[in-house]
């Protein structure tokens, strides 16, 4: 298995990165690793770009070998079920308004998608004492909201340098990373989008 670096995994999700108005990290426990001024975005830039045919590229094989996944008892989450399918993968916490809005428009979309075995969506709680295992699986049970759903560390959270929340990824068949969808509202997709926006958008991911 390909052992990440957290600088390379940095420089793959803020290079395509358009910073967010979603909900931001509150403690200094998140640390935000991309910066919102001209100066980083152009360092990070620069970065990938020097290591073109390296550490950057060999990180983007498989993303998904990165993501530090538990289930809700805290064993490691079986990535085979994810195996052959387009993922849209949705990082939140439960004290994002901006993520449960999103999260009950995923809920209506992934309804007209059951039957597809080539697409799936994975909703990540990024877990601390404000937002724990417990606080997650029963917000998803008292709303009704029937997604797969894993687990990962705020600090694994950091290291992927997750800036806010929702924070909505997408991995191809192979496990490799194919978009970010996180923009604000100079962006396609921002939050805060309808659910025709988002639906739009899955059908894209759905039917590639």
């Amino acid at each position: 298995m390909h052992k990440f670096s957290k600088r390379s995994l940095t420089y793959i999700l803020t290079a395509a990165l358009l910073l967010t108005s979603a909900c931001s990290a509150k403690s200094k426990d998140i640390q935000t690793l991309a910066s919102s001024t001209d100066k980083a975005q152009t360092e990070t830039n620069e970065s990938v770009a020097s290591e073109t045919g390296t550490e950057a590229s060999k990180a983007r094989i498989k993303l998904i070998d990165a993501l530090k996944l538990k289930d809700a008892k805290g064993a490691e989450f079986d990535k085979g079920t994810l195996s052959g399918k387009s993922v849209l993968v949705t990082f939140w916490t439960t004290w994002c308004q901006y993520c449960k809005d999103e999260l009950a428009s995923l809920n209506k979309i992934a309804a007209d998608y059951k039957q597809n075995d080539k697409f799936q969506i994975l909703l990540v709680n990024v877990t601390n004492s404000n937002s724990t295992v417990e606080m997650a699986t029963n917000y998803l049970k008292e709303n009704a909201i029937d997604l797969p759903i894993a687990f990962i560390s705020q600090d694994d959270a950091s290291e992927l340098g997750i800036p806010g929340f929702p924070f909505n990824l997408v991995l191809n068949q192979e496990g490799n990373l194919t978009k970010l969808v996180v923009g604000d509202k100079s962006t396609q997709y921002f939050f805060g989008a309808t659910e025709e926006q988002l639906r739009n958008f899955i059908k894209q991911v759905a039917e590639a």
